[in-house]
């Protein structure tokens, strides 16, 4: 019986102080952890704002820092009515007049620059002189080659082309140096050259079984001639061509108009 009393009072008595404190120290690790974890969070917020303060201070002297202008610039006042009627007014500027450029005195240079009349023989001497100059021919006319070198001349010099004389005059059966049967367009050329551009000319008309062009240059008229090929196959025809010129005489009828014969006629005056 002492044995059964013995046993179950054994079992109701505490347990034994070691796992007492085991407990108690699992509670404080527990505690302790918890207050690790606040501090910490605390710790990590307390930086955040030393940071930004930091920054904030930084801000502030780097604005301070900027300098401020102490001076600024006078604005201008507008202009008035009573301004603009004092300022003067400015004098218009005066167009400047060119000077023309002094020609050269050279003895070549004289010699180009003389006075020459077309196919004139009171002009014969000093028409040698420039052809001589000119190497060319000295046979003392003025005409075509001599203007066309004289030309070449003054342009290599710079010189004003107006100094080569240009067809005034007529000779024999040509003019300016154009003889019957030149090819129109050379022809016509060639008269535009020696006498300028011309006043006025016609359309093709047909008079004496031949197609007629007339050129005008004041009194004188040139006259050029084509035949259209026969559809029969007999005549080839004859393409356009110089056929002569005419002048208006003194004596020429009322109206100012020379008659012109099948084939022109070739009047010298």
């Amino acid at each position: 019986m002492s044995d059964f009393f013995d046993n179950g009072d054994t079992e109701r008595m505490p347990p034994p102080p070691i796992k007492a404190i085991r407990q108690k120290n699992a509670i404080i690790g527990i505690l302790i952890a918890i207050i690790g974890v606040l501090v910490a969070i605390l710790l990590v917020k307390g930086s955040d704002g030393s940071d930004n303060a930091a920054s904030s201070v930084q801000i502030v002297e780097e604005t301070s820092s900027v300098p401020q202008p102490t001076e600024t610039s006078p604005t201008t006042a507008p202009t008035t009515e009573e301004d603009t009627a004092q300022e003067p007014e400015s004098a218009p500027e005066e167009e400047e007049v060119p000077v023309p450029t002094p020609l050269p005195d050279d003895p070549e240079s004289l010699v180009l620059l003389g006075e020459y009349k077309w196919m004139d023989p009171d002009t014969s001497e000093v028409t040698i002189v420039l052809q001589e100059l000119l190497e060319l021919e000295a046979d003392g006319w003025y005409g075509m080659g001599t203007r066309a070198a004289h030309l070449a001349a003054l342009e290599e010099r710079g010189l004003p082309i107006g100094f080569a004389s240009t067809c005034d005059i007529t000779v024999g059966d040509a003019l300016c140096a154009v003889s019957a049967d030149t090819p129109f367009d050379e022809a016509l050329a060639t008269l535009i050259a020696g006498l300028g551009p011309a006043d006025n000319e016609t359309e093709w008309y047909q008079a004496c079984s031949a197609d007629y062009k007339d050129v005008h240059w004041g009194d004188i008229h040139a006259r050029f001639n084509r035949i259209d090929a026969d559809p029969d196959g007999q005549n080839e025809g004859t393409p356009a061509h110089y056929d002569g010129w005419s002048a208006t005489l003194p004596s020429a009828p009322s109206d100012g108009k020379s008659v012109l014969s099948c084939p022109a006629a070739n009047l010298a005056e």
